[in-house]
């Protein structure tokens, strides 16, 4: 099967910074702790807590660092690392092009939208394609939402 039409589209530099920040902000807690209270305080489960939780972070970085675009004959699949979404020939209802709101998601990453009830999967602040299924909605942003709505009205709808 092959692809028709593929696109990585890098996190927002906005998501970064955030994730950055919160893992700075951990680093300095587990460091000022370890300071005031002395080497005799930081047990080996603290060890193991603080790697499990760096493991953490570095594999959801490398899982939502893009959003991956894939259009077949068959299927439009999207998501961020193992996290994708598949829609298959014939269940998709409506296709548009949406403008991304961030009062609707709150965030990046997979959102579910508080005003239009579809799941999100933003990287960006740009425009994306609302995908209307019988019972759900997907929406995820792209730097060609024209050419994408017209490859999924002529291949999958």
């Amino acid at each position: 099967m092959n692809n028709i039409y593929e696109e990585k589209q890098n996190s927002s530099i906005m998501a970064i910074i955030v994730f950055l920040v919160i893992a700075f902000v951990l680093i300095v807690a587990l460091v000022s702790n370890y300071f005031e209270y002395g080497i005799a305080t930081f047990t080996q489960e603290d060890g193991m807590a603080f790697l499990m939780m760096a493991v953490i972070f570095i594999l959801l970085f490398i899982f939502f660092k893009n959003l991956k675009i894939v259009i077949t004959n068959e299927f439009v699949q999207f998501g961020f690392g193992v996290f994708k979404k598949k829609v298959r020939k014939g269940e998709i209802k409506n296709v548009s092009i949406k403008k991304f709101e961030f009062k609707n998601y709150w965030g990046y990453g997979i959102r579910f939208g508080r005003f239009d009830k579809s799941w999100g999967y933003i990287a960006g602040n740009n425009m994306g394609v609302l995908l209307e299924l019988e019972n759900k909605k997907f929406y995820f942003t792209t730097d060609n939402p024209e050419q994408i709505v017209d490859l999924i009205k002529q291949n999958l709808m």
